[in-house]
């Protein structure tokens, strides 16, 4: 403080009432290091998880910085007893730190609280021959004057191979972590791996099974004689079957299937055609079960070709789930409405016969298999 002087820029921290101050109380700035060794400490022995030795260690550097420097201040004390007082406090504190630094090695095996201890034990070995000397106990000379300052050199060299050894030990846990994570990751991206492999496994046995269950379902689909179409919701063909494909087919069809094909559309193609009213009925009927407002709608209608005669049944019922639509079914039912025109003939025949024969006269007819009629 004292050359503090020499130096203009510096008088304007240090004035002469501050020096002044600082000098006959020098307890008040001169126990700072006690307090930044203390903290050291808990930092360094990772002492904030041990809150018993952490407290101790405060409770000291609170004593230390607080109390000595109050009875400095106040002069509460002589400034020899002060000394004394001073030095057995500072005395405790670096036997509480190198005791606290022992426990740890002992119990926890760490390195670093066993170089801290010994860089410890150099300063107390050299404090303790300082005050020795100072009492007479052992010869004054030049190894005994500077014990201290030769400890606190010691205590120096071992923090600076302590804190090297420590940032060794952070690298290596910080290496360790990373190759853990890395294994970590590994394992998780296996794990995860192998559940993609066994979820895709077993998407591919469910896929196959659903394939399966389809070529079932389309193999009867494709199996009925019915000629079937399934419309969606807007009316457009999205699946028909095999009979649907052949008729069509054979029928002049440019496009065998109508995949795609608008079947109000066609309806409203067939109705320019002779019996379009027929056509017109049909879209209305489609339109109706679209819209929910009819269950079932069926229709009787004739479709001869050049050649042929021919009468269809067409059925059109709505699909509920899993989408809205509606399955058109038309039936052959040539064979049944030739027998019921050849029926309707027959009795046409028999009415004609009996309104020519004469009152009261009773004939008996036979009808052979081939249908031919014979009086007996």
């Amino acid at each position: 403080i004292s050359h503090t002087h020499n130096y203009p820029f510096s008088q304007y921290f240090f004035n002469e009432t501050i020096s002044n101050f600082l000098i006959t109380h020098p307890y008040t700035f001169i126990n700072i290091p006690f307090i930044f060794a203390g903290f050291f400490a808990i930092q360094f022995l990772q002492l904030n998880e041990k809150k018993i030795l952490k407290n101790t260690v405060l409770l000291v550097n609170i004593f230390i910085l607080v109390v000595l420097s109050l009875f400095d201040i106040f002069n509460l004390t002589s400034h020899h007893i002060l000394v004394r007082i001073s030095q057995s406090v500072g005395t405790l504190g670096l036997v509480i730190l190198s005791s606290i630094s022992f426990y740890i090695w002992l119990k926890e095996k760490n390195r670093n609280a066993r170089l801290y201890f010994i860089a410890w034990i150099w300063v107390i070995m050299g404090l303790s021959i300082y005050y020795l000397t100072i009492h007479g106990i052992i010869t004054y000379n030049y190894l005994t004057r500077n014990a201290l300052l030769f400890g606190v050199a010691m205590e120096s060299l071992i923090f600076s191979l302590a804190l090297a050894d420590r940032i060794n030990s952070m690298r290596k846990e910080k290496e360790s972590s990373q190759s853990a994570f890395i294994s970590l990751t590994i394992r998780q991206n296996e794990k995860f791996e192998l559940g993609i492999n066994e979820r895709t496994i077993e998407l591919s046995r469910t896929t196959e099974k659903l394939e399966a269950s389809n070529a079932f379902n389309l193999s009867i689909f494709d199996s009925l004689s019915e000629h079937i179409a399934v419309l969606d919701e807007n009316a457009t063909i999205i699946a028909v079957n095999d009979a649907w494909k052949k008729f069509a087919l054979e029928n002049g069809g440019l496009n065998h299937n109508y995949i795609g094909t608008s079947y109000i559309g066609i309806c409203e193609l067939a109705s320019n055609f002779p019996n379009g009213e027929e056509a017109d009925e049909v879209k209305e009927g489609i339109n109706l079960v679209l819209k929910g407002q009819l269950s079932e709608f069926k229709l009787e209608y004739p479709c001869h070709s050049p050649t042929d005669e021919r009468w269809f049944l067409m059925y059109a019922r709505p699909i509920l789930h899993p989408i809205k639509g509606v399955v058109i079914s038309h039936l052959n039912i040539t064979d049944r409405k030739k027998a019921e025109l050849a029926l309707k003939e027959k009795e046409q025949v028999l009415r004609t016969i009996g309104d020519n024969l004469p009152d009261g006269a009773i004939y008996q007819l036979v009808s052979r298999i081939d249908g031919s009629i014979y009086f007996p």
